[in-house]
């Protein structure tokens, strides 16, 4: 990550629902300080926001039509090997924990989210440098 410390965060949000991605938006904007939060629809539009711009951190959802969010994990650590990547995931499968692991993740989420726990691990990873 990038100088978080002194300068904005910008996070992106990726998930196929519009409500919670308004809603993580809106709770992140007024939870954790200096951070711009960006929010996309597709797994593929993330890649776009992705390559054009710099993220310090992409919290993305796991199950997403088109692609999920291990490929996603695994494109973004290709293009962008410095971007902390969250996965978050509605499903309780056992495995995905050690795949997200090991393609780079920095902490899977279960659904629904605890608005403590999301608040206490963004603010953790955006100290890390």
């Amino acid at each position: 990550m990038q100088g978080v410390l002194s300068d904005v965060a910008r996070i992106l949000l990726v998930d196929d629902d519009p409500v919670l991605l308004h809603v993580l938006t809106q709770m992140i904007s007024h939870r954790v300080d200096r951070v711009v939060v960006e929010s996309v629809s597709s797994p593929y539009s993330a890649l776009d926001h992705v390559r054009s711009g710099q993220y310090d951190l992409v919290l993305s959802d796991v199950k997403m039509p088109g692609m999920n969010g291990l490929t996603l994990l695994r494109e973004i650590k290709r293009i962008a090997p410095r971007t902390t990547v969250i996965l978050m995931t509605g499903h309780g499968d056992p495995t995905l924990a050690m795949e997200g692991e090991n393609l780079g993740a920095a902490d899977l989420l279960h659904k629904p989210l605890d608005r403590d726990k999301l608040t206490a691990t963004l603010k953790h990873l955006l100290k890390r440098t």
